[in-house]
């Protein structure tokens, strides 16, 4: 920058007159420094500003309200990697789905495969993010369950809405609906019913908050679902870079590390 075409007051005397241009001369370029490390800056926090907001239908321990569920950490290393950000949300599995639908929401943080039948703005990540296992816990040791035909004899309870149990329990069995885990572990802890239906981590942490004794979880699992993210299509971009994301924590063993270390919390409720 020409200083000699900045002009000062005619008042200045030659004294003050070259000690403000001096000053200018070292001002200008601070100032120019200063700008530019201003602008790299805010393109920095622009690269990194999107932040999505994901509905979870998941519950403790896959994902708490302090969003150090297991689920949710998987999430947000995923998220992290690709400098995004990530907002877990928890809203009404139908509110959940309509929102992340119209993109009021960015998406689902869990849910069974085929949503995208249903809900045509909903793409899923095709990299699982999680198996889900549907369980029955029991009191009573000789009972034995290989398939959903053996609930036929059997009184059973499960919680209101989870359409897994709605579809497959057999009509010959006796059911029993709940609002929540803690009044359908109620049931089976007075022996109400014979076995009640759940997935399984949401089942041992309910034995493991509860510290019930003599309940027991009976293998094998009645179903294994495969569960995935969900993102509406408006940020379809950023699937494949979350798909390679989600692969390499799983082939650099985090996934499993944390999932051992979920395991082993309640393994003496299995």
């Amino acid at each position: 920058m020409n200083l000699n075409r900045h002009r000062f007051p005619r008042s200045l005397n030659s004294v003050e007159y070259w000690q403000a241009k001096k000053l200018l001369s070292r001002l200008i370029p601070r100032f120019i420094m200063t700008t530019v490390l201003m602008l790299f800056s805010s393109a920095q926090l622009l690269a990194q500003s999107q932040t999505l907001t994901i509905n979870t239908a998941a519950t403790a321990p896959l994902s708490t309200m302090q969003q150090n569920g297991f689920l949710d950490s998987i999430a947000k290393e995923m998220f992290k990697r690709n400098n995004l950000g990530l907002e877990i949300i928890v809203l009404p599995a139908e509110r959940a789905l309509i929102s992340s639908n119209s993109g009021i929401i960015d998406g689902e943080l869990i849910r069974i495969e085929g949503m995208e039948k249903f809900y045509k703005n909903l793409i899923r990540v095709p990299e699982t993010i999680f198996i889900q296992d549907f369980v029955a816990f029991a009191k009573n040791p000789s009972i034995k369950i290989n398939g959903w035909d053996d609930l036929k004899p059997l009184t059973v309870a499960y919680i209101n809405g989870w359409k897994i149990f709605e579809i497959n329990v057999p009509e010959q069995a006796k059911t029993i609906i709940v609002k929540d885990s803690q009044q359908l572990f109620t049931l089976l802890e007075k022996n109400r019913v014979d076995v009640v239906l759940i997935s399984r981590f949401l089942g041992l942490d309910a034995i493991f908050k509860r510290k019930l004794k003599g309940v027991r979880l009976v293998v094998p699992p009645l179903i294994q679902k495969k569960m995935h993210l969900y993102l509406n299509k408006k940020h379809k971009n950023l699937i494949p870079d979350l798909v390679k994301t989600l692969k390499n924590i799983k082939s650099e063993g985090i996934y499993d590390e944390k999932l051992k270390k979920l395991e082993k919390k309640y393994s003496t409720n299995e």
